[in-house]
């Protein structure tokens, strides 16, 4: 049994508008990722120019 072309056009199709929906997730979270990795590199570099003005 044979699969019609548009039939098969159509799947492929629909996996590649998947993929795409994937990928722009996997772009959206990367970035979300990058943001917080910012504000906890501020957030450690205040700590420790506060945990300097100590002396031990």
């Amino acid at each position: 049994m044979t699969i019609p072309l548009d039939n098969l056009t159509r799947a492929i199709t629909a996996s590649m508008n998947e993929m795409t929906a994937g990928a722009i997730e996997i772009n959206n979270a990367v970035q979300e990722v990058h943001e917080i990795t910012g504000k906890n590199k501020k957030s450690i570099e205040n700590l420790a120019e506060e945990v300097g003005k100590f002396k031990v």
